[in-house]
């Protein structure tokens, strides 16, 4: 069951990036909005390098201000 759940983590850590891509391919940012893009980039891959244990930790926060914004 371990392998799915790896599975599971690759595929989140995939459709984030290419999610956030297409939103941007179809409403670029203006202006100083891509500060908040450079920043939240910058969040995820923080998340990412800490493992599949601690990343919710560090990906609820950053996650829920991109959706906010």
């Amino acid at each position: 069951m371990e392998g799915l759940y790896r599975l599971f983590y690759v595929l989140a850590w995939m459709g984030l990036p290419l999610g956030i891509g297409l939103q941007l391919f179809w409403h670029p940012p203006r202006g100083g909005e891509w500060g908040f893009y450079l920043l939240f980039a910058f969040l995820f891959g923080l998340a990412l390098l800490q493992g599949p244990r601690r990343a919710p930790r560090f990906l609820a926060h950053a996650l829920g201000a991109y959706l906010v914004k």
